[in-house]
């Protein structure tokens, strides 16, 4: 087991510290052959006669051993006019190697291959690893060189429509590790793609044998009236748009399921990461809920009385009241049939005026002023009474809920001119001042000519120019 010494960001260089040589060779048989640390002295000739070039392909695959007192020992090939790999395909063949060797010291009863095609021939995994009873496959992907979003979803899609589960080791150096000098990584498209999909974007150092895996603290929300703040920090698999944090973990601390590679740590952050998901989404949909009742509150706070939409009251009955029968007219005194003309007549005033009243609720809406006055106004009047703010709710439901267009003060003269019988040109100046009153609460806004005056400023028709002022909805 590999122990990094120092501070995290010794560790992150460490890490990252390019090592060209082959640690890792290959047998005869295709198994990976790995060389320790000053072990290249004894072991030279069972390498020269037994182990070969790990990269496919090489034409001269011949290898021996290298000896160095301050550096890690390591392989090179024996012939010195060999073709020199380039640093990603040495860094690649260990990675390789390390992982084969590594599934068949954990997996004895399961088969890993390198090199391996999947059924359909479009995909050739680095490792492919096979269950006992060859129901589940795991395909590991190194990456060292350059890849792109698009290239990433075609390989990963491959692989899910075949039933395959792959697992992205990047590489510890190069395109993929870039650290951004304040102990964290920046994140690649292809990074992000993958975390959006549900797995853990992970690097692996093939000789040092250390895996290194993305995270950071999250907030989990939480709503305090209107706005949502931090509540506590939770550690997840994605950093959103921030640079990740990287933890480094020994290759042994992991292990293959069917749905790809675990570990203790691992599992946490990706049940925090669902926990997360699922908790701010939950709040964010009160978030939306709260902000539409402080909306509707603040509404029904601008609105007159009158105006507040209430429930619909259930139609009641209209019950006649009868006056008492008279006394028998042997009984009856002047006295007693003055008070019984009285009672009768206020009865009758009582049961026009309770008529009335019903009259008005059901045509207007609720009453919330004095009962009294009401059926004063009521028996005292041919009609109904009509209130400014019957227009002013007409007028706000036919020119403003719901529409988008802008409207002048006039268009909302003629709804009050028309409901009030009065003549437009006395209605202009009402109809004015209630549109300036909703641009102060904010609920409309005027239309503005870019000399900064209200547009229009002439003399309108009916009511000078507030006539012809336009306004909208902000």
């Amino acid at each position: 087991m590999t122990v990094l010494e120092g501070s995290h960001a010794d560790q992150l260089a460490a890490f990252q510290r390019e090592e060209r040589n082959f640690v890792y060779g290959r047998l005869d048989t295709g198994d990976p052959w790995f060389l320790s640390d000053d072990e290249a002295i004894e072991r030279r000739l069972f390498v020269r006669e037994n182990v070969l070039c790990p990269v496919p392909d090489c034409d001269t695959p011949q290898l021996t051993t290298v000896h160095r007192p301050v550096h890690r020992d390591h392989l090179r090939h024996l012939s010195k006019s060999a073709i020199d790999h380039a640093a990603e395909s040495v860094f690649h063949a260990n990675a390789c190697a390390l992982i084969k060797e590594w599934l068949d010291r954990r997996y004895p009863k399961s088969h890993a291959q390198r090199e391996q095609w999947s059924d359909n021939g479009k995909r050739r995994a680095d490792v492919m690893l096979t269950s006992e009873d060859g129901t589940a496959r795991i395909a590991f992907e190194i990456q060292y060189s350059s890849l792109s979003v698009l290239e990433w979803r075609q390989r990963h899609d491959s692989y899910r429509e075949q039933g395959i589960v792959d697992v992205w080791l990047f590489g510890h150096n190069g395109h993929h590790f870039r650290p951004t000098g304040d102990d964290a990584v920046k994140l690649s498209d292809v990074h992000r793609a993958i975390l959006k999909s549900g797995s853990p974007v992970m690097w692996l150092n093939p000789v040092i044998q250390l895996v290194g895996v993305a995270w950071r603290d999250m907030p989990l929300h939480k709503l305090v009236g209107t706005m949502v703040t931090a509540a506590e920090m939770l550690p997840v698999l994605d950093p959103g748009s921030k640079p990740a944090w990287v933890n480094l973990l020994d290759l042994d601390a992991f292990n293959v399921a069917r749905d790809g590679l675990h570990s203790a740590w691992l599992d946490e952050l990706v049940e925090n990461t669902r926990r997360r998901k699922e908790h701010n989404e939950a709040v964010q949909l009160d978030l939306q809920e709260a902000r539409a009742r402080a909306a509707e509150q603040e509404y029904r706070d601008l609105l007159p009385i009158h105006q507040v939409p209430q429930k619909p009251m259930p139609p009641q009955p209209i019950v006649e009241t009868k006056p008492p029968p008279l006394p028998s007219p042997q009984l009856r005194s002047p006295a007693v049939d003055e008070r019984a003309a009285r009672r009768a007549r206020e009865d009758q005033i009582v049961s026009t005026a309770e008529a009335a009243r019903r009259r008005i609720a059901e045509h207007y809406g609720p009453w919330h002023g004095s009962d009294a006055h009401l059926a004063a106004v009521s028996f005292f009047t041919s009609g109904a009474p009509e209130l400014d703010e019957h227009w002013q709710a007409e007028a706000y439901f036919e020119l403003v809920a719901g529409q988008q267009a802008s409207f002048t003060v006039g268009d909302v003269a003629r709804v009050a001119a028309r409901r009030s019988e009065l003549p437009l040109a006395s209605s202009t100046s009402a109809a004015a001042a209630w549109v300036d009153r909703l641009v102060r609460h904010g609920f409309l806004t005027y239309v503005w000519r870019p000399d900064g005056q209200v547009q229009p400023t002439g003399t309108g028709r009916a009511g000078g120019h507030e006539f012809n002022r336009v306004v909208r909805r902000p």
